[in-house]
């Protein structure tokens, strides 16, 4: 075990196992996303003693003494997923069953519905056989907002023991020191530019083929659109194959190192996120955290994130012309409004009071569900 595996809690008053899509809490080693380093961290403060897991083994919960007191899972389908689909069905039997024995056992099952589906499954009907045995058999479920909590309990049937806990902030995940300038030179785009930018893994759901077509009908030279991402290996769409044309977007389809991310952050006016389905989204919350204006569907928790404040043009995604006008409309934002309005959101979404809630998912606030 090592000391990037756990939080370094001696002597806790509970034991969680962590299962996530890292097999590290610290993000800076492996350059995966920060939000269970931070959480990690955050729940130390209350001698809360968090390992991580990426692996989809459940065998520990036949051990005695239990290892553990909590089981939280965020991603499930490496537990219950095979090519093959004999196996996948004894691993969806396998994962129910050992849940079960879990809660026999005295295990407290937490699970976070970060999307109400995964974006990419080997088969739709297990994943959904699947989230109704977590739903039914969990202690707690967290959901990131009201809107999600409404859909959990519509989709799944559960509405006893759900927690809505915020999406927390990663404005201390990264640096924030570059300039404007300097972020500019980087990718190579000129000072006296209005730049779009969008950042992340780069997905079917994420919508980016759809911002760069509207993107394209815009007039102006000055106008640029920074796409900062690496292709996912589940990504199978144009991108790959189809040159852009456009000379002003600026792509840059790789890997952004964690120094990096603050130059992406500083060179754009604002950040255009046009999903075509989600529930959150950990680039909303970075860009916040830098006070980075967004242009966001009205979809998931997005509308929640940001509210009806200055940090963020909304529009409806089932309307075709929407995203244009939206991006239109992010050239009027005012930035120093909208970066103060970025910041006050940003507070909202501090680990402290996110650990504080998740104690109570923990059941360790005297709660008992």
């Amino acid at each position: 075990m090592t000391l990037a595996e756990t939080n370094g809690v001696t002597n806790p008053v509970a034991r969680v196992v962590f299962f996530w899509s890292a097999t590290t809490l610290n993000w800076r080693l492996d350059g995966s996303n920060p939000y269970a380093g931070l959480l990690a961290e955050a729940l130390a403060e209350h001698r809360v003693r968090v390992e991580v897991k990426r692996s989809g083994n459940l065998g520990f919960v036949w051990k005695f003494p239990r290892p553990y007191d909590i089981v939280h899972f965020n991603w499930n389908p490496t537990f219950y997923e095979h090519p093959n689909p004999v196996l996948a069905v004894l691993r969806l039997l396998a994962f129910a069953a050992m849940l079960v024995v879990a809660r026999l056992r005295g295990f407290r099952i937490v699970w976070t519905m970060h999307n109400v589906v995964p974006h990419e499954q080997i088969r739709a009907s297990h994943g959904e056989v699947a989230r109704r045995v977590v739903t039914t058999l969990a202690n707690s479920v967290i959901c990131h907002c009201e809107y999600a909590k409404s859909v959990l309990g519509r989709r799944f049937g559960r509405r006893w023991g759900v927690h809505v806990i915020p999406h927390g902030s990663f404005a201390d995940a990264y640096p924030r020191e570059a300039t404007r300038a300097e972020a500019r030179r980087a990718f190579d785009i000129p000072d006296d530019a209005f730049v779009y930018g969008f950042f992340g893994n780069i997905r079917a759901y994420k919508g980016v083929e759809q911002l760069i077509e509207e993107f394209g009908t815009l007039e102006g030279d000055n106008l640029r659109l920074l796409v900062a991402g690496a292709l996912h290996p589940n990504y199978h769409g144009p991108l790959h194959t189809t040159a852009i044309e456009d000379p002003r977007v600026v792509a840059h389809l790789r890997h952004i190192a964690d120094e990096e991310v603050q130059l992406v952050m500083a060179a754009v006016d604002v950040l255009v996120l046009p999903f075509l389905d989600t529930l959150t989204s950990g680039s909303a919350i970075l860009a916040l955290g830098h006070g980075t204006p967004l242009v966001l569907p009205r979809r998931g928790c997005l509308p929640e994130l940001v509210g009806d404040g200055a940090a963020a043009v909304l529009y409806d995604p089932d309307d075709p012309g929407a995203l244009r006008q939206a991006l239109v409309d992010a050239q009027e934002l005012n930035s120093a409004v909208a970066e103060r309005a970025a910041g006050e959101l940003n507070a909202g979404l501090n680990w402290a009071g996110i650990a504080r809630k998740t104690m109570a998912a923990y059941g360790l606030d005297g709660s008992s569900s």
